[in-house]
């Protein structure tokens, strides 16, 4: 299953209502864009956190149709993963406030980038 084509939700920051809001909107478009498969993946600088897995909770408890991937990484990663983007390959990046340690963000098609709750 997971060789097969997701739409990919990458995530960095703290998971709180302003995310779980953001996660069930793109589930939403990708159900009306005729996606069948979201994988999202959190980015994070605390390993031993779970805010993720209970911000997933309501985002899973209203999908009844996609095929939903949930995926953790340490924040160190994600610029390693950044450059191993193929051509092919489009991320969105959700961003949620001022997290330490972003790398630089690539400037080309492929990524994506949304900001939830950044304060000026």
């Amino acid at each position: 299953m997971l060789t097969q084509k997701f739409l990919k939700v990458w995530l960095v920051g703290e998971a709180d209502d302003r995310i779980v809001g953001k996660l069930k909107e793109k589930l939403r478009e990708a159900l009306s864009k005729g996606e069948r498969r979201i994988a999202f993946r959190f980015y994070l600088e605390d390993a031993n956190s779970t805010a993720h897995l209970e911000a997933m909770r309501p985002v899973l408890l209203e999908n009844t149709v996609l095929s939903v991937v949930v995926e953790e990484k340490p924040i160190s990663e994600l610029e390693k993963d950044l450059a191993g983007l193929s051509e092919e390959e489009e991320v969105l990046l959700i961003l949620s406030g001022r997290p330490k340690n972003l790398p630089e963000l690539p400037r080309d098609g492929r990524l994506r980038v949304e900001e939830v709750g950044c304060v000026g």
